[in-house]
């Protein structure tokens, strides 16, 4: 996942780009370590990716996160807005095992129609995600944590904006939704079938996210946020 990718301006467009994110984790992204065990993650990680294109059989399992924080001045001008989506993922061949966070921030200034930063944690050198710590999946959509740091560079420039202190835990708390993916795609020289089962949980998030004033972002509760399970197969198969 490149930085380019996320080369725009606007509140909303941002929110645009999260729920996409989002939409990718529940498909493709995430881990089953061992059912009756909760699982940690430690270290940096590297954006999400399917199966290898030297794998004609593979699949994909894991666990993620999402919770998205925001806060408004006094004077109802400048809003700040954090998305944070811890994933862990086990995918065969291979016996891979993949662990990242991804961050999303920004501060708009509602009343000029100004962004004033416009951030992520993609580094602009290598387009991976960089995060420093340790994230948890609770049994069953239960609950996660994620804690650590994450520099946040500016999507635009590359340049670091803050480096952010992030201690945050999901409490799962509604009904789970299941969801069943099949997708096909056929070229001239190619087959490829994709079937993902997910599930989904919503969930109250809180804790700590610094910004560059060392203000907590994450300091009120927020309901927008979900525990997310899948579990993916996919089949290549090459045409003479």
């Amino acid at each position: 996942m490149s930085i380019s990718a996320f080369r725009f301006s606007g509140k909303r467009r941002l929110i645009t780009v999260v729920l996409a994110a989002v939409a990718l984790i529940a498909l493709i992204a995430v881990v089953a370590f061992n059912i009756f065990h909760t699982r940690t993650a430690y270290g940096a990680g590297v954006g999400p990716g399917i199966c290898s294109s030297n794998a004609p059989v593979c699949t994909i399992n894991g666990n993620s996160g999402y919770a998205d924080f925001g806060s408004v001045s006094s004077d109802g001008c400048i809003t700040t807005d954090v998305a944070l989506e811890p994933t862990q993922s086990f995918s065969n061949p291979g016996s891979t095992t993949d662990q990242f966070v991804l961050v999303f921030f920004s501060k708009y200034d509602q009343c000029n129609d100004v962004q004033i930063e416009l951030g992520a944690n993609f580094d602009p050198n290598t387009g991976n995600s960089v995060f420093t710590g340790a994230s948890q999946f609770g049994n069953s959509l239960s609950s996660a944590s994620v804690i650590g740091t994450a520099p946040i560079y500016d999507v635009n420039t590359g340049d670091l904006l803050f480096t952010a202190n992030i201690d945050v835990a999901w409490q799962g708390n509604g009904s789970t939704l299941h969801n069943n993916d099949n997708e096909h795609f056929k070229s001239p020289g190619m087959i490829v079938t994709t079937n993902i089962h997910g599930t989904s949980r919503p969930a109250v998030a809180s804790g700590v996210f610094t910004d560059e004033t060392g203000t907590n972002v994450a300091a009120e509760p927020t309901s927008t946020a979900a525990l997310f399970d899948s579990h993916g197969s996919q089949v290549i198969i090459a045409k003479p």
